[in-house]
């Protein structure tokens, strides 16, 4: 394991600790290339994936075809958006939209990563061997306002985030932080509190990995007892 992973892994031991977070914050990467001795996941949806890593420690990369959701998948960049998805059919026969032009202009607004990759790489942040994209943070909606008040603190300003209750770890976190390369929020949405069992009391938080250690050492000024 490098230097700049170990410098991640004892980020995450901070940012568990100042924040008194339930399970790990969670280390993800989009990669082509798969660290040596790093298996491959058993096939989930992203979100489910990413509750493997925070509460069962597990740390391993997905390709597309691991990849249960296949619109998770392609907003990531693994894949090409699912055509019954970007017309908006999918979701209207969810019964999710009034029609499936209701259901197509929500999917034409949501983000999705240009560049195409092989794999997710997914890990507890605190024992993660690779050097990660971004952070995954589920908690309490008291935990995402200090992430955001501590992401302000040095220089101020505001966060514009952006959510429809639809793909919400892959799109709303995933893709938009890595898109925007801020602080992203999202209310989650039925299928990850569905499948992935989200807790109806936690929000989602999606750090880029260049902002993080601004981030935690504001959040120890800002927070820690």
């Amino acid at each position: 394991m490098d230097n700049e992973a170990k410098r991640y892994n004892n980020l995450g031991f901070r940012l568990a600790a100042v924040l008194g977070l339930k399970g790990s914050p969670v280390a993800v990467a989009l990669m082509d290339g798969i660290p040596p001795g790093l298996e491959k996941g058993k096939p989930a949806r992203h979100c489910e994936m990413v509750q493997t890593a925070r509460l069962g420690g597990a740390q391993f990369y997905s390709t597309a075809d691991e990849q249960a959701c296949k619109g998770g998948a392609a907003v990531m960049g693994l894949m090409d958006v699912p055509g019954n998805v970007a017309s908006g059919e999918f979701y209207y026969k969810l019964g999710a939209f009034a029609s499936v032009k209701a259901a197509k202009n929500t999917m034409e607004m949501l983000p999705e990563i240009d560049n195409r990759s092989k794999a997710v790489l997914y890990a507890p942040l605190e024992t993660a061997g690779f050097v990660p994209d971004m952070v995954i943070v589920l908690g309490s909606p008291k935990q995402a306002m200090q992430i955001v008040q501590a992401d302000l603190y040095r220089e101020g300003g505001r966060i514009e985030t952006g959510f429809a209750g639809k793909q919400s770890l892959c799109g709303d976190i995933v893709a938009h932080t890595l898109n925007t390369g801020t602080i992203q929020v999202s209310l989650a949405c039925t299928g990850s509190r569905g499948n992935a069992k989200v807790a109806d009391d936690e929000l989602i938080a999606g750090i880029p990995a260049a902002r993080l250690g601004n981030l935690v050492d504001s959040l120890e000024t800002l927070f820690k007892k």
